[in-house]
This record gives C-alpha cells, structure tokens and sequence, in this order.
C-alpha cells in the first residue's frame, strides 16, 4: 500500500511537473502570429472614419497621439521620421534607419526576419519613398534614391511591390540590380498580372498611374497575404498607402482611383484578420512626402500637420495597444506582440 502510495504521488508529481512546463511554453509564445501595418494620412483616414459605408474601420479601436510641448516649441511634428516607428528611436528629419545621434538601428523587417518571420513591404508609391526606405535603408541623407534601391540587396525582405523600377535597371552607377535581386532568390516582375507563386517576389513597376492605381495597392495586398501567410512561424507585412490623398484634393478622377484602392486595401487585411486568429493590424498616419503634394493648389489648406496621429487597431490583442503615447511606442508594442528578440543584433544577417 505504501509503495503504491509512492508511485501515485510520483504519477501527479510528474503530471504537476509537465502541466507546468507546458504552461511556461505557451507563456512564451507571442499572443500575436501576424502583424500588418498599414500607413495612410490623416485626411484620407479622417474621410474613412466619416464614411458609414467603412463599417470595420469604424469599428476599429482608435485613439491619438498629440505632440508634446516640447515637440511644439521646436516646430516639430510628431513624425518628422518614420524611422521612428521603424527603428523605436528618435530621428532627424531627413535620415532613414538612423536615429538622433547618427546611429544605425535594426528595424522591424530585419527583427522579424531574424526571428523567423517572413516580411513583406508594399507601396502605392515608389519602393525608395521615405517611409518604405524606413523599413529598409540607413543612411544619412533620404534623397538619396539609388542608395536605397541598392539597401534592398541587403535588405532580409521577402514580398516587394511599388514603383521605383528605374532606379533598379536605368542607374547612373549602370549596376542592374534586377538581376542581383534574381540572384538573391528574387522572382522579378514588372506586371502585377504575371505574378505567380514564389518563396520571394519583387513587383517594380514605372510610375504608378492610370488603371493601375484602381487595384494595384489592394492586388499588392492580396498577393503578399498569399505568399506570406504560408510561414507556419507568422509574418509582418507593412502597406504604404501615405500618399493616396482624398477625392476632394484632386480636381479629376485620379484620387477616387487612389482612395478606393486604398480602402479596398484595407478591408483586403481586416477580412484576413477576421479570418485568421493570431493576427493584429495597426492602421495609422505617416507624413506625406512632399513631392505627392506639389500638384494640390492649395497644399496649405490639407490640414495635414502632424500636431496629431491617428492610430486604428483591429483583430487580436487591439485593446492592448491603448497606452501608444508617442510614434516610437509602436515600434515596442510590435516587438512585444510578435516576441521579437531585440537584444541579440549579432542575429542580423545579410541575405
């Protein structure tokens, strides 16, 4: 009877024992698989919200974030950079990848490559823009366009697309870098409609325009949702939608064009989340590049200034993401949701 005793306390001990070593792994594994972060303005965000007809993104978690006094005082906006979001650090206005002091930091594709996810940027406008080239580059100076079309050799992204092809086959420097990108493993394409399954995919198109800009951000967005999403392990994707303006800034057709690729892009990424648990979409307002709003008579009247930023959360763990206080908290609460290893830079390797 006593040995009997023994060998049941040594069953519940060792039952003890693996409920508890099986509740410390599931206490490690990230409460979030997928994380898509789409960028927009605040006046094309403003006219969704307004809109009754964009149910999901009124449904959405929203708040703002409003400069501090300091940031008025010195006539700064609360994304001077979107580096800031990209690296979690304070930056200048006119780097990518770097923060105040010049330094260069990991930014969220190369943490959640190096983690095992795989990554995807895509753009309405050019793939060297500010805010892709944010995700991609560091350097000193964002002007510096074919620098940073070089940095996507470097880059551990796996899902491309937006404009910017020149600048990859037509370079001062002569270097055909459609071809490096082959070499890397890339499939290259120059038409969105020819794109076909691939473990990596490149979409470089010219200037976005015409009938293109009906679908070509909400295509973009179903194409990298495809060949992302077969990464057991998770990904993050970012979708660069900042310089689609609404309808009321343009005097022709184009901006409807725009704005409802825009819209069905993200309706694209909220149907996906509703469909697949583990995934958490952080919609918000990045700066818009100042040559996007050369062609508006009035750029002045926009209203755009940064004083505020609108952040839209939806799908898992959105309510968690309530205590955003400035642009660099975003890159935190990413980390902490996908559980990436920050710490560990030696990590980052050059694909």
């Amino acid at each position: 009877m006593i040995k009997l005793n023994y060998i049941l306390t040594g069953c519940f001990l060792l039952i003890a024992v693996l409920w508890s070593c099986n509740r410390i792994e599931e206490s490690k594994k990230p409460d979030v698989k997928n994380m898509i972060l789409i960028i927009g303005n605040k006046a094309t965000l403003a006219g969704f919200e307004n809109n009754k007809n964009f149910d999901e993104l009124s449904k959405a978690s929203r708040m703002q974030i409003a400069a501090d006094t300091e940031t008025r005082r010195n006539s700064q906006q609360v994304f001077p950079n979107f580096s800031a979001v990209a690296i979690g650090k304070k930056c200048t206005n006119n780097s990518v990848g770097l923060d105040s002091a010049g330094v260069a930091h990991p930014n969220l594709i190369e943490l959640a490559s190096v983690n095992g996810l795989s990554t995807g940027l895509i753009t309405s406008g050019s793939v060297v823009g500010p805010i892709p080239a944010s995700f991609i580059a560091h350097l000193n100076n964002k002007n510096q366009f074919e620098s940073i079309a070089l940095e996507y050799l470097n880059s551990p992204v796996d899902f491309i697309s937006g404009s910017g092809l020149p600048l990859f086959n037509q370079r001062k420097d002569g270097i055909n870098l459609l071809q490096q990108l082959d070499n890397k493993g890339f499939s290259v394409y120059n038409d969105i409609e020819k794109v076909g399954k691939a473990k990596k995919t490149a979409i470089l198109l010219n200037e976005i325009k015409g009938e293109q800009q009906k679908h070509i951000l909400q295509k973009s967005t179903v194409l990298a949702l495809q060949s992302l999403s077969g990464n057991q392990a998770g990904f993050f994707l970012v979708i660069d939608g900042s310089d689609i303006l609404p309808l009321s800034y343009f005097s022709g057709k184009t901006g409807k064009k725009q704005e409802t690729d825009f819209g069905h892009s993200i309706e694209t990424a909220f149907d996906f989340a509703s469909q697949n648990p583990g995934t958490l979409i952080i919609v918000t307002s990045g700066c818009i590049a100042s040559n996007q709003i050369n062609f508006i008579q009035n750029p002045e009247s926009m209203n755009l200034g940064a004083d505020t930023m609108t952040i839209y959360t939806f799908g898992d763990s959105a309510a968690s993401l309530s205590k955003i206080s400035e642009s660099t908290d975003i890159f935190q609460k990413i980390v902490n949701h996908l559980n990436l290893d920050v710490a560990d830079v030696n990590k980052l390797t050059k694909n």
